[in-house]
């Protein structure tokens, strides 16, 4: 009996299909070579803001881009809006997001290089970005 339970787990193992890992590319590189990514799932690294009022985001290429909020230099991401609270980060978080790169669908106001349909979010690690209350408060000790 031990010896058939056994077999049928290996058999079972042996025919269940992992779906691949998307390749992972930066925010740099899906811009630059945009046609050549759109209408794949995909991986993207960059730096995370969210916007908790219109329920959107965006991922940014560089720490230079995210500060001065250069959309050219972004990714928008769209999430499932009944679950889009589950994603938040904070803001600054360079973090990997996986989804499906539209082919041609640009953002909410269809000005961003691309938009990732995404599905996943995993933080990298946070960039600390202080508030500006906090800023303003060192500087006037």
């Amino acid at each position: 009996m031990r010896a058939l339970l056994g077999i049928v787990l290996l058999v079972l193992a042996s025919t269940a299909v992992a779906s691949p890992r998307p390749r992972t590319y930066t925010v740099a590189q899906v811009i630059s070579q945009f046609p050549h990514f759109r209408g794949h799932d995909i991986a993207i690294e960059g730096y995370a803001r969210f916007d908790r009022l219109s329920r959107q985001a965006l991922l940014y290429d560089t720490l230079a881009s995210f500060r001065k909020r250069d959309y050219r230099r972004a990714i928008f991401l769209g999430f499932p809006l009944p679950t889009f609270d589950r994603f938040v980060l904070p803001d600054g978080t360079y973090a990997l997001v996986s989804g499906y790169l539209s082919e041609d669908s640009h953002g909410s106001l269809g000005v961003y290089p691309g938009h990732l349909y995404a599905d996943r979010i995993t933080p990298l690690h946070r960039q600390a970005t202080p508030r500006p209350n906090q800023a303003m408060q060192r500087t006037a000790r």
